[in-house]
């Protein structure tokens, strides 16, 4: 977990064998089926597509946290506390997440209903 750049509270959690570490993966596994699920059905109706817009979001912005990694900066500090930057996979993780992301909003983009055009029947 560490390498994958779990928090110090996650790692703890799993060496004790307590419930927030387990509780977390299962959250994240979770989120990630339901993100697989919305995907294979088509998006048309307008809530499934923002619903969709916002996964994407989300995702990209995950992912660009590799920025500030590559420049350096491996603890921020955000108002709830401070979220660390750690492990050895983190950009590996950071840009596979990007990916999700760009390619999702990607296929959002491509299949806007205004973007399907058919054209018209031959007399």
């Amino acid at each position: 977990m560490a390498w994958l750049g779990a928090p110090p509270s996650i790692i703890a959690s799993r060496i004790a064998g307590t419930w927030p570490a387990l509780a977390g993966t299962l959250g994240i596994a979770v989120l990630l089926l339901g993100l697989a699920a919305a995907c294979c059905a088509p998006a048309s109706g307008a809530a499934h597509r923002l619903l969709l817009a916002a996964l994407a979001l989300l995702f990209i912005l995950r992912g660009l946290l590799v920025l500030p990694y590559w420049a350096g900066l491996h603890g921020l500090r955000t108002p709830i506390g401070r979220f660390v930057l750690l492990g050895d996979s983190f950009a590996a993780g950071s840009l596979v997440v990007l990916a999700i992301g760009l390619l999702l909003a990607g296929g959002l983009g491509a299949s806007r209903p205004g973007r399907l055009i058919s054209s018209p029947a031959n007399p």
